[in-house]
């Protein structure tokens, strides 16, 4: 609901305390509306309802989460000077978070004062019906670097956002790590040819990696699912085996360090304090590895474990290929919170709100668990073949998603693993 205020509130500072100013100088301004478009976009409008005698050298919008944002201490959009004051508009981009809100005013600067009208407040919808999905990065399968199209790479399966907001994947047939900016810049972060060596950035080499996390410093964990281990990328770039060997068979030892034993870990959680949680496919466990490397078991299944998240109060979910979600509390225990809707539910997510999301492989769709645990479809048409699509969030094409996540803003990014390209949503 729109909050629309009666009020226009004049601010003006005088550069010069000698200075007599007029009440007719000022110029007068209204902020008139906005619009919630696709893609995180928001546009908002604003006009002048007396143009004023002093040149207006700045203009635009301002907006914040608390009453009356300011220039000075509030984010903006500057449209620069105006020599024939009239009717003006300002577009954001992946700005601001789903499900908050905000108050935004029009504002303009004269070399004297700065004037503000009214604030209006809005909020970006967390439901789906403004979603667009859109590529990314990606194409055709194969290994290239590069922007957005121009990259290429070969089924990619879990994907984690890092503070600056990139996406990291494991890019699982090319045996790297791989980043994408905010841009859709793609780079390689580590490994080469596949193998099993420490080293740095590219000297590295993994065997068919499939899960990343990454911690609040910045280190990159890695399911190197080949090797049966859990490697680290430091913010450096160097690559160390964190814990888990490849030098003995499989097998499900815990222990410390390089002393534990994984069978083909692959998706990967960590938690507020810093623990990692592996799901330990061949297994059928879920893993604990503090952050000094002591590795413990936490939760054995008969199901085939697939995907895994944690949410802000430290409650890890997990999916099997048996069509179940559930959840592990340190309350509660153990509990399942979805059963035989998800189809064959693999990579996890869960937003701010708490709502879980679940990538279904086989009907190419990104499925939705609210607070109250109905579940719904929020990406992918449904009953439609596997193929590839952008569009809206209920018309977009994905062919097998294998991981889903959500960044600081609530945008959500989709590893389409056999159309070999992260998507996103906003």
């Amino acid at each position: 609901m729109r909050s629309k205020h009666l009020y226009i509130l004049l601010l003006f500072f005088t550069q010069c305390e000698e200075k007599s100013l007029d009440i007719r100088d000022f110029p007068r301004i209204e902020t008139t509306d906005f619009k919630l478009m696709p893609a995180g976009r928001v546009i908002f409008f604003g006009k002048y309802l007396v143009a004023g005698k002093s040149d207006v050298i700045d203009h635009g919008f301002t907006w914040s989460e608390t009453t009356f944002p300011t220039i000075e201490n509030s984010a903006k959009v500057s449209l620069g000077n105006l020599a024939n004051p009239s009717t003006f508009e300002g577009e954001v981009i992946d700005e601001f978070i789903k499900g908050e809100k905000y108050l935004v005013r029009a504002y303009a600067v004269t070399s004297d004062y700065t004037v503000y009208g009214q604030y209006l407040s809005f909020t970006l919808p967390e439901d789906n019906n403004l979603l667009e999905v859109t590529s990314l990065a990606g194409s055709i399968k194969g290994y290239a670097d590069g922007l957005g199209e121009s990259a290429m790479f070969d089924s990619p399966s879990q994907i984690a956002i890092d503070a600056d907001g990139s996406v990291i994947v494991a890019d699982k047939n090319n045996h790297r790590v791989r980043k994408i900016t905010r841009s859709g810049e793609v780079s390689t972060v580590a490994g080469g040819a596949q193998g099993n060596s420490d080293g740095t950035g590219i000297n590295a080499s993994f065997n068919f990696p499939t899960g990343v996390a990454i911690d609040a410093q910045g280190n990159i964990y890695v399911g190197d699912t080949g090797n049966n281990v859990i490697r680290k990328i430091a913010t450096n770039g160097s690559v160390k085996t964190f814990a888990g060997s490849s030098s003995n068979a499989p097998s499900n030892e815990n222990g410390t360090g390089t002393s534990a034993r994984f069978n083909a870990p692959g998706h990967l959680s960590i938690d507020g304090f810093g623990n990692i949680y592996v799901v330990d496919t061949g297994n059928k466990q879920v893993r604990k590895i503090t952050p000094a490397g002591e590795v413990t078991s936490v939760f054995r299944s008969l199901n085939s474990l697939v995907g895994i998240a944690s949410d802000k109060t430290g409650n890890i979910y997990v999916s099997s290929f048996s069509n179940k979600i559930e959840k592990i509390s340190n309350t509660v225990g153990l509990t399942t919170i979805l059963d035989n809707q998800a189809d064959l539910p693999y990579g996890l997510a869960v937003d701010r709100s708490g709502n879980i999301y679940v990538a279904n492989t086989n009907s190419s769709t990104i499925g939705k668990i609210d607070l109250i645990g109905a579940y719904t479809v929020a990406l992918g048409k449904i009953s439609s073949t596997p193929s590839f699509m952008d569009g809206p969030a209920l018309q977009a094409i994905f062919n097998s998603p294998e991981s889903v996540a959500i960044d600081a803003l609530g945008n959500l990014f989709v590893a389409d693993t056999k159309n070999h390209k992260i998507r996103v949503a906003k």
